[in-house]
């Protein structure tokens, strides 16, 4: 039988022991675990769980948990439907104030009644929301343009204070679609999830149309705006993960990326530093100017690396 361990901090900056201790394998029985003290789980693994869960047993697959006493986060977020667990100790939290629960996301129309909705939910400020909308805006759609999941996008959301005003948003985004290197291979033919993962978080990069004019905007800019609001950016797909440093020095990128057990599908995790008096228009400004100067002479040496690859 497949396992699923959900450590006590299930947070991003553990994406190595969170995804070690899973199979994600689909179909079949799968025992979800969850650590048996408590769990803390950021809105990435909420959404890996839930898109997951929708293709296993949309397969067939059983889903048995162990501990789910203390998965009442979890619960809370929505997760016991698309387990079809019924926990009665658990009340979901009502969609007002810090919480975002687990929302499928198949059409524009969804994508613009969660944006709608986002504001008001997570209690951010109207400059703080640009940067919210955006991140969850491009990275959802996204997942509709290039994932062929059957289910679309599974997110969810979480604000919280940190200090004086400031605040974090960390958002999760799932699919159970074909996956990064699936999406990439018409164009871009690459032999690993390694090697696709890195080249998709890069600028000039499409599964759609192969053009590095405005490909790969989204994943770039969110990742920039990330970094600059001092909050972490993974994407996961297959047997590999980036996760960004917060280091002044950061290693090579190559260096970020960690082997995981294959997910079938893609992950994202956002986090942005929320600061009522951070410019925000000034921060897009500087990573549009930065994809537009790392755009140039993308396409030849891309092409030159798949050739190698």
């Amino acid at each position: 039988m497949a396992r699923i361990f959900v450590p006590n901090a299930a947070t991003i900056r553990q994406a190595r022991s969170v995804m070690t201790g899973a199979d994600f394998s689909v179909g079949g029985d799968t025992t979800v675990e969850f650590h048996p003290s408590y769990c803390h789980m950021q809105p990435w693994v909420l959404s890996a769980l839930a898109a997951w869960a929708l293709a296993h047993r949309d397969a067939g697959g059983t889903i048995n948990v162990e501990n789910a006493n203390r998965a009442m986060y979890a619960w809370r977020f929505g997760l016991g439907e698309y387990f079809d667990v019924d926990v009665e100790s658990a009340q979901r939290h009502e969609e007002a104030g810090r919480f975002i629960p687990l929302r499928r996301v198949s059409s524009a129309s969804d994508l613009s009644q969660l944006l709608s909705d986002m504001v008001t939910l997570l209690h951010v400020d109207l400059e703080s929301s640009k940067a919210v909308m955006y991140a969850m805006s491009e990275m959802v759609r996204n997942t509709l343009e290039h994932s062929r999941a059957r289910y679309g996008a599974i997110v969810c959301a979480q604000s919280y204070p940190v200090s004086r005003g400031r605040r974090y948003v960390s958002i999760g985004i799932a699919d159970a679609g074909q996956g990064i290197r699936a999406s990439l291979g018409t164009n871009y033919p690459f032999a690993t999830d390694r090697k696709a993962v890195l080249e998709a978080i890069k600028p000039g990069v499409s599964g759609a149309t192969g053009r590095a004019d405005n490909a790969g905007a989204g994943l770039f800019i969110t990742r920039r705006l990330s970094a600059a609001t001092g909050g972490y950016f993974a994407v996961g797909s297959g047997e590999a993960m980036f996760r960004s440093s917060l280091a002044q020095r950061p290693p090579a990128e190559d260096r970020l990326v960690i082997d995981i057990p294959s997910y079938p599908g893609t992950i994202v995790s956002v986090e942005l530093g929320l600061d009522p008096d951070a410019d925000f228009a000034q921060t897009f400004a500087e990573a549009r100017e930065a994809f537009g100067s790392q755009i140039v002479g993308r396409r030849t040496d891309i092409a030159e690396r798949v050739r190698f690859s």
